[in-house]
């Protein structure tokens, strides 16, 4: 947005203020991927910059207390987005390695923090940034929803009999 990167506290500040008391809904199709990723075994964490108090309450408020394995808030890390920090630290308490790992995103800084710790990206275009801005950013797929995402996730899956393939085979 041009704001000068002195001035990112003053902005994070005023931005939870203003934002303090505003709910979150679920994304279109939240439930069903949650469940499409249990079926098949795979390991869901969430890394976000949101505050643990609510982050956790909504979560709560929202019937997915119990949908993430791990859940790595803002105070979690030193370094925010696109620093890989949070990200990393999301993996070592999944026990999962960069390499086997895919981000799933809504913004250009999550693109960047995936790459920067070797992981697979997927864009997921939402009101902001817009779509193109996400896919200048340049994520290994582009998802035009959750249920999209999760197919593309899923298809890289390996069969029980099989080596697990790089996330680069994701289409």
């Amino acid at each position: 947005m041009g704001l000068e990167r002195d001035s990112w506290s003053e902005a994070d500040a005023r931005w939870l203020e203003i934002y303090r008391d505003e709910a979150c809904g679920l994304r279109e199709g939240v439930a069903d991927v949650l469940a499409r990723f249990a079926a098949a075994r795979v390991r869901v964490g969430l890394v976000t910059s949101g505050t643990r108090s609510r982050v956790h309450a909504d979560l709560g408020r929202l019937g997915l207390a119990d949908a993430f394995v791990r859940v790595i808030c803002g105070e979690d890390a030193t370094r925010k987005k696109p620093d890989p920090e949070a990200l990393l630290l999301g993996l070592d308490r999944l026990g999962v390695l960069p390499g086997e790992a895919a981000y799933v995103g809504d913004s250009p800084e999550d693109v960047e923090m995936a790459r920067a710790a070797g992981v697979f990206s997927v864009g997921l275009a939402g009101g902001f940034p817009n779509a193109e801005t996400l896919r200048r950013a340049g994520p290994d797929a582009m998802a035009a929803g959750l249920a999209h995402a999760a197919t593309l996730l899923l298809a890289s899956q390996p069969s029980p009999s099989s080596p697990t393939p790089p996330p680069a085979s994701v289409p």
